[in-house]
């Protein structure tokens, strides 16, 4: 039983280690869902748009935005109050979505720069969650039993 759970304190860690995330755009599937679609269905599905541009041919584009910050600290940049060695810079990236509607209403193109998980990093995500979950519960546990024969 020992060497069992040795032997999973050490596997578990290397099995879920090093998994790779691998994304991909909506924008072809948001194409084959929306295109012939109407405004009012886009509009019922998404809510109100953030803005509604002209589109250059008696049309309109529904506008869908959103921004994501991120935070990230630099070493050896001098500046700063409280300690001169580091700097936070703040990023924003946008992600939008672009309904282009014709004068019958009617989407005729989607443009977006949003992704997704693809199913296999989603697999690989959760493998790589339990596996770390479970070696942080054997590793002690394999300690305290080694340690008390």
């Amino acid at each position: 039983m020992r060497r069992f759970i040795i032997l999973m304190a050490i596997v578990l860690p290397v099995l879920s280690s090093c998994s790779i995330m691998k994304f991909y755009s909506v924008e072809e599937e948001y194409n084959k869902a929306w295109v012939g679609k109407t405004y009012s269905e886009i509009v019922r599905h998404f809510g109100a748009p953030d803005r509604v541009e002209f589109d250059g041919r008696d049309g309109s584009i529904l506008v869908y935005e959103d921004f994501t910050t991120t935070t990230s600290t630099d070493v050896d940049t001098h500046f700063g109050y409280f300690d001169p060695d580091y700097e936070t810079k703040v990023t924003r990236d946008k992600h939008y979505t672009h309904f282009f509607i014709d004068v019958d209403s009617r989407c005729y193109l989607v443009k977006s720069n949003r992704v997704e998980m693809d199913e296999k990093s989603k697999s690989n995500l959760l493998k790589a969650l339990v596996g770390t979950w479970g070696a942080g519960l054997l590793i002690p546990l394999a300690f305290g039993i080694s340690m008390s024969i």
